[in-house]
């Protein structure tokens, strides 16, 4: 079982600096897996791992099924530990490899831990901080726990506040 997946859903964005980005900086191997769930995307998405020669899962949906269902699928599908949600418009700067991994990790040694990330703010109707899911790494027995992201959501925004 791999330690990190990396789940990435697509939408309106080509995820190609995305993806390209991801595996310049990580180790794809039996310890972290990546998961592309095009969720509506154009039909030549699901081509641009192969393309790039890129180990991925591919999960297509003809339609779009919103955030939280796209990140909620992958997750059944992936199985590693840590779970990573990662935005199709993100890029990794240069770094070592698996550095940013490592650094959104390094908090989970603390088992009270659930979710890491790389930006939080304060949300005024909860009155409480929460990490933005553009990036984030949350632990799977969370993530169960919890039920997965709130599906009821979508299309708006909130998953974020709410799994926090």
């Amino acid at each position: 079982m791999p330690r990190f997946s990396i789940i990435i859903p697509t939408y309106l964005n080509n995820p190609t600096e995305c993806l390209k980005s991801v595996t310049q900086y990580t180790d794809i191997d039996e310890n972290c897996e990546l998961i592309l769930v095009c969720n509506g995307a154009s039909p030549e998405t699901k081509d641009i791992p192969a393309q790039l020669g890129i180990p991925a899962t591919i999960i297509w949906f003809d339609q779009p099924q919103g955030f939280a269902h796209a990140c909620n699928v992958g997750i059944k599908e992936s199985s590693g530990e840590l779970v990573c949600l990662l935005n199709d418009d993100c890029t990794l700067l240069p770094q070592e490899k698996n550095h940013w991994l490592n650094l959104l990790s390094a908090p989970f040694d603390d088992p009270q831990v659930g979710i890491t990330g790389s930006h939080k703010l304060w949300d005024e109707d909860t009155q409480h901080e929460f990490i933005i899911f553009f990036c984030a790494m949350l632990r799977r027995t969370m993530i169960e726990q919890q039920g997965g992201l709130d599906e009821s959501l979508s299309p708006f925004y909130g998953e974020d506040i709410t799994m926090c």
